[in-house]
């Protein structure tokens, strides 16, 4: 009983520690990322449960397992950078596909937009992080959401998945199988989907997979709106941005290039992070040229790929100057 007590004291502790970053950070807006370090250290191995309300919805968040999900405790919705860049075209009754959904912090940004009347297909085989989002969409009764534990990739079959965080298909031909894979061709002829709005894709780097097994969705006359997280040339073996691009471009004429602001500020100098996050200056995508980017393959971008019939918003992107 007494080891018991001590334990959820350090829980409690713990918890505290993070309300108090949390709102001490609201007025000094810099190192969160080594405060939340310094605090999961201070917790040891103890599990590490609080409770945020993101996009609407009340998310438990399991913060020991990395400082991402205390950055996201921290930070909240401003956490999602992503979001700035999708709102715009999100409307109630639309149809989306989460590929990689990881824990759901974009799943709920979209439940929230869709509602009434849309449907949201998150898709996430890593286990940790679908046990996640799955209870999270149940605690929340979001009924018109669908989490589904399936890999995405150009085809249907059996794969070898590595887990983790940012857990990712394995491309060893030696890895046993473990994790059911299917293209999203496939997931929406068994669904009978009349049409899919938009579609996210965060899968590691197998990006070009997933695009190949959506052919028959890009080649509607009503295409999705894409949104892809490129990752580096040759990032887990897998990275193949310039075959992304090209791939890309036999669809959609309207290619948007981003990178987060999180990785953007690697670019900066320690002044000008500080500078930035002082004057309060929201946390918005940057702004890339495709001639920029064709350039220089070895970092992490995103693409927003439109139809014909919608049209970009470069007010939602930000100036690093």
């Amino acid at each position: 009983m007494k080891i018991s007590a001590e334990r959820g004291r350090g829980r409690t502790g713990a918890r505290m520690l993070l309300e108090l970053a949390r709102l001490g950070h609201k007025c000094l807006p810099v190192a969160q990322l080594r405060t939340v370090s310094w605090i999961l250290k201070v917790n040891g191995q103890q599990p590490l449960h609080v409770l945020c309300r993101l996009f609407d919805y009340e998310i438990e968040l399991d913060a020991r397992r990395s400082p991402v999900h205390a950055m996201l405790y921290l930070k909240r919705e401003d956490f999602v950078e992503d979001a700035a860049i999708l709102e715009p075209y999100l409307k109630p009754g639309m149809t989306v596909f989460d590929v990689g959904a990881n824990i759901g912090y974009l799943t709920y940004f979209f439940c929230r937009h869709v509602a009434p009347g849309g449907h949201v297909y998150a898709f996430e085989p890593e286990a940790a992080n679908f046990r996640e989002l799955a209870a999270n969409v149940e605690r929340n009764g979001i009924t018109f959401c669908c989490p589904l534990q399936v890999a995405v990739g150009a085809r249907d079959g059996e794969v070898c998945f590595a887990p983790g965080l940012n857990g990712h298909i394995n491309a060893s031909s030696a890895s046993l199988p473990n994790c059911t894979m299917i293209s999203l061709d496939s997931f929406v002829r068994q669904r009978s989907i009349q049409r899919v709005n938009l579609v996210k894709i965060d899968v590691e780097g197998w990006e070009l997979d997933v695009l190949q097994g959506m052919r028959e969705i890009l080649g509607r006359n009503e295409k999705p709106i894409l949104y892809v997280e490129v990752h580096p040339e040759g990032f887990l073996a897998k990275g193949e941005p310039e075959k992304v691009i090209r791939f890309l471009q036999s669809y959609y004429r309207n290619l948007t290039v981003f990178r987060t602001w999180s990785d953007a500020q690697g670019a900066l100098s320690r002044w000008r992070r500080i500078r930035h996050s002082l004057m309060r200056d929201p946390d918005r995508p940057q702004l890339v040229s495709l001639k920029e980017l064709e350039q220089n393959q070895h970092e992490r971008f995103q693409l927003l790929c439109l139809p014909e019939n919608q049209r970009t918003t470069p007010g939602n992107t930000a100036s690093l100057t």
